[in-house]
């Protein structure tokens, strides 16, 4: 068996950045919307809502500008860490206000937009775990979000290792391309996969991979 670290490509920066954008808009719109209730509507509703509506506006607005101005030391550092848990405490009580008030609509914004942050969160600390390809007898295995995917010999037409680079070119023309972050054997391990591509090549079957 063969373990090669690769170089991260699941969780990419625009990735993080959009996300944090996407909930800072949410934030924006409830805000503007509760903090623009007449005043006898929102009395006879809370009294206390027009504040609120002030904190997820003000929240909003300092989520985007942390992420534009600080955007690499937010991506690159523990404090996009924090902010997501800020988004996900607001969030949640965003959640529970509009729930106690039978509010379905802004409860519907909140419930997706925190369904999101969760599912970001997961995916940032997934992606930041080091990740390897494992090249055995059954096949190529790749990293995927929370699995690995094992491409199997018959399946791989080349599987190449040149300039600091893994590719590997499918028979179905997929291709997958990865960056090596360590050094390995060559010579040992181009015979073994020429050895394991011919060995398989003849179970190869093109219908079943549609």
């Amino acid at each position: 068996m063969f373990k090669i670290k690769i170089q991260n490509k699941l969780l990419k920066n625009n990735q993080i950045t959009a996300m944090h954008i996407m909930v800072a808009i949410i934030f924006i719109l409830l805000g503007a919307i509760t903090s623009s209730l007449p005043k006898d509507l929102s009395i006879s509703i809370d009294k206390y809502i027009p504040i609120y509506g002030y904190i997820l506006l003000f929240s909003g607005i300092s989520i985007i500008g942390i992420t534009v101005f600080k955007n690499k030391k937010i991506i690159q550092g523990r404090a996009n860490k924090f902010l997501r848990y800020y988004e996900l405490i607001i969030l949640l009580s965003v959640l529970i206000y509009t729930l106690m008030k039978s509010w379905y609509l802004p409860f519907t914004y909140a419930a997706t937009t925190l369904l999101g942050v969760i599912f970001a969160i997961v995916w940032e600390q997934f992606g930041k775990k080091e990740h390897h390809i494992i090249i055995d007898e059954k096949g190529v295995s790749i990293p995927k979000f929370l699995r690995k995917k094992i491409i199997p010999w018959q399946s791989i037409e080349r599987l190449l290792l040149k300039h600091g680079l893994i590719t590997i070119d499918c028979r179905n023309n997929k291709l997958f391309q990865y960056k090596r972050l360590e050094r390995v054997n060559t010579e040992e391990l181009e015979t073994f996969i020429e050895e394991k591509i011919k060995e398989n090549a003849h179970k190869y079957d093109a219908d079943w991979e549609r």
